[in-house]
């Protein structure tokens, strides 16, 4: 688990609701991934390698690709595909 992710997490739980989580990071630099069709468009290596030092943050399906160096993932119930959660990663649910 990154430093960086290991401080959210600590701050995520003292904190009671999702609304007050994001406002904690909303003035952090992360890098959002999502799984539109454009993501295909990068090898999932090329995007490991360029972001795993940074704050990851993947919506849904977009995680499949990235799961090793993801810090948040956001999900929600629709269109919900089965997940193999990594144990360091911060999983919300929206």
């Amino acid at each position: 688990m990154k430093n960086k992710t290991k401080k959210i997490l600590e701050v995520f739980k003292s904190l009671d609701s999702v609304e007050k989580r994001m406002d904690e990071i909303k003035d952090a630099t992360m890098y959002v991934v999502a799984s539109g069709p454009s993501l295909n468009n990068y090898a999932p290596n090329k995007l490991k390698e360029v972001l795993s030092d940074k704050l990851v943050v993947c919506i849904k399906q977009s995680y499949h690709q990235l799961k090793d160096i993801t810090d948040i993932l956001l999900l929600n119930f629709t269109n919900l595909s089965p997940y193999t959660f990594n144990p360091n990663t911060i999983v919300t649910w929206l």
